[in-house]
């Protein structure tokens, strides 16, 4: 056997073990370390994400009572609406008659004045004629 730097073949293949299991130990500890720190990183997103999704379901709750609030304010506006139109077709109709009966109680005013009118122009005539008094 031949040896190189006073050690025997089998002395350098046994350091060369020791060495490739130095290195994976070193390997293996690292790999543990970083599977520790990205265990722990998810652990920390997983609870920022329980956080979220908390929140986000409570704001889903509060939009929804909103929501639910909106959809009677609308309603009774609807219902509001509905009474207001029928209100003023009411009034659209009373609005209508009374322009009718304003327009007939000029035509009577017109007449009476007329009438009016006329009875001055007797009742002067008889004032106005001589010898009457």
């Amino acid at each position: 056997m031949s040896e190189t730097n006073g050690k025997s073949r089998l002395d350098r293949i046994e350091e060369m073990i020791e060495r490739s299991e130095k290195a994976n130990e070193a390997a293996h500890a690292r790999f543990e370390e970083e599977d520790k720190r990205l265990f722990k990183a998810n652990e920390a997103a997983h609870e920022r994400f329980e956080e979220e999704d908390k929140r986000l379901f409570t704001a889903q709750i509060l939009m929804n009572g909103a929501l639910q609030k909106l959809a009677g304010i609308t309603e009774t506006l609807i219902v509001t609406t509905d009474k207001l139109i029928v209100i003023t077709d009411k009034l659209i109709i009373k609005t209508d008659k009374l322009v009718v009966s304003m327009d007939r109680l000029e035509l009577k005013m017109e007449e009476a004045t007329e009438k009016l009118d006329g009875l001055i122009g007797t009742v002067d005539g008889f004032i106005r004629r001589p010898g009457i008094v």
